[in-house]
Formats: structure tokens, C-alpha cells, sequence
């Protein structure tokens, strides 16, 4: 059951049983809408060897007020830009790092390399740390962070060389199509980068310590 005012719209969507709807009652003073989906006498899944995840066998409700995925990638964005940035101290380790370094592969590699085995992983996320990352040059003088902190000094840091990076949100351990479900912040739980290096595109994920330049892990 799900309640909402009468005059605030929302996506909804029943996967595995196509043409399911609710029952939408108004309340008597016509100030909310009550909608109920509701499911008697299903008989059980067997479960058998090799088979799809539950997810895609049962019955499962999901309910968004968010319109479009754009809308999450710009509302991150406009968390995440203002943090990503390089004062004095990030751009003497940048300088130091990248000494006599001559392509941007070799840049890139090193500066990487320095944020995945310096930067420790620490996972503090209370409200909107959550979602916003800690400003790089705070994860550079603390040396650690979580995986959107750490993401975030590492594309600072490529940009103090002229390498175009980006944030990436996705979902790590799960594979299936976000796409083909409704636009959600439920669907993340990781943040790594994407550079463009020598015309081509690298994906870096700076907390996998154990995964060399150009490698993310399988997960």
C-alpha cells in the first residue's frame, strides 16, 4: 500500500505479471490517493539449479517519484562539481607525481596508482555525505575516503594534467539492467571514473587497491 497527496504524481511499475494494477481510493476529504496492489493464493517458486535470480521470477513492486534518470546524474552532479577541485597542496602532489612523466597513459597510471594504494578506504556516510563526496583537497590532506571521495581527488587530479575525467555511478555486485528499472538513488551504491586517455576511454576504480591501472573489478 502506498499513500500519496492526491496532487503528487509517481511512476510505479510490477515486474513478472504484466497488467497488474492497484486500487486507487481517494480520501474523503480528496487530499490523498491510497493505492493498494495486492496479491492472494500465489503458489511457490521452485527453485531449481541454474536458475534466473528471484528477481527476475517473482513478483516485485517498485515505486519512484523521480522522472528520469537525467535527474538523478544532474542532481549528483550538482553535489559532486563543487568538490571536485584542486587547491596548492593537490596540485604539488599532481606536479610531483607526474614529474618526467611524458604521455598522458603515464600520467594517468601514476596518479591513479597514488590515490588507490595512498588513499585509504574509509566509508563514513551519515545524510548527505551519503551522496555528496568530501571536497578532494579534504580526502588529499586526510588520506582517506570512501569511493566517491576517493573518485573525486583522483578526477581533480587528472584534470591538473589536462586528462578529461569523469564520475560514474553505478551498482557493483549486481548484474542486471538498471536501465529497464525505474530511475532511482537506490540503484547506486559505488562511484568510480571514467578518463579519456589518448583517445580512448578508462575506467578506474581507485578503490580496488589490487586492480592495476585499466582494470576495475569483476564485480
Amino acid at each position: 500500500e502506498a499513500r500519496a497527496p492526491a496532487d503528487r504524481s509517481f511512476q510505479y511499475r510490477v515486474h513478472n505479471r504484466p497488467g497488474f494494477e492497484p486500487a486507487v481510493v481517494t480520501s474523503a476529504d480528496g487530499t490523498t490517493h491510497v493505492y493498494t496492489w495486492e496479491l492472494k493464493d500465489l503458489p511457490p517458486i521452485e527453485v531449481e539449479p541454474g536458475m534466473p535470480s528471484m528477481r527476475e521470477v517473482r513478483s516485485w513492486l517498485e515505486v519512484s517519484s523521480i522522472s528520469a534518470w537525467q535527474e538523478i546524474a544532474s542532481w549528483f552532479w550538482s553535489l559532486a562539481k563543487p568538490q571536485v577541485t584542486a587547491d596548492a597542496a593537490v596540485r604539488a602532489t599532481v606536479s610531483r607525481v607526474a614529474a618526467g612523466l611524458k604521455t598522458d597513459e603515464e600520467k594517468a597510471r601514476a596518479l591513479y596508482d597514488w590515490v588507490a594504494n595512498r588513499v585509504r578506504y574509509v566509508g563514513l556516510e551519515f545524510g548527505l555525505s551519503a551522496f555528496r563526496p568530501h571536497a578532494a583537497p579534504e580526502v588529499h590532506e586526510n588520506l582517506y575516503g570512501d569511493c566517491k571521495d576517493k573518485s573525486s581527488l583522483l578526477v581533480a587530479m587528472l584534470g591538473r594534467v589536462g586528462i578529461k575525467a569523469h564520475l560514474v555511478l553505478l551498482q557493483s555486485g549486481q548484474y542486471r539492467a538498471v536501465k529497464d528499472e525505474l530511475p532511482s538513488l537506490g540503484a547506486f551504491n559505488h562511484c568510480i571514473s571514467l578518463a579519456e586517455v589518448g583517445g580512448r576511454e578508462v575506467w578506474l576504480d581507485p578503490t580496488a587497491e589490487d586492480c592495476a591501472y585499466g582494470d576495475i573489478p569483476p564485480e
